[in-house]
């Protein structure tokens, strides 16, 4: 599960919550997550909390994403 957040504006960006099925993700996998996301995650347990911060200009952000803002991730593994 994860919600984001605008760096600039606080405001959510995007959340599991809004999704229709669950999101998974094979970390270190070649699958579409930005490669920072999924090396954050690598080691980490199921319960872990994280906040992982994508910076402005990052290159593989999505790009459905302002690039000139940066965005907090706060994920938990469950």
């Amino acid at each position: 599960m994860y919600n984001m957040y605008s760096w600039a504006t606080g405001e959510l960006v995007e959340s599991t919550d809004e999704f229709d099925e669950a999101m998974t993700d094979n970390a270190g996998a070649q699958s579409g997550v930005p490669a920072y996301l999924s090396n954050s995650v690598l080691g980490r347990n199921v319960g872990d909390r994280l906040q992982v911060v994508f910076q402005p200009g990052m290159e593989d952000l999505p790009e459905y994403l302002d690039d000139t803002d940066a965005y907090v991730l706060v994920l938990d593994m469950i």
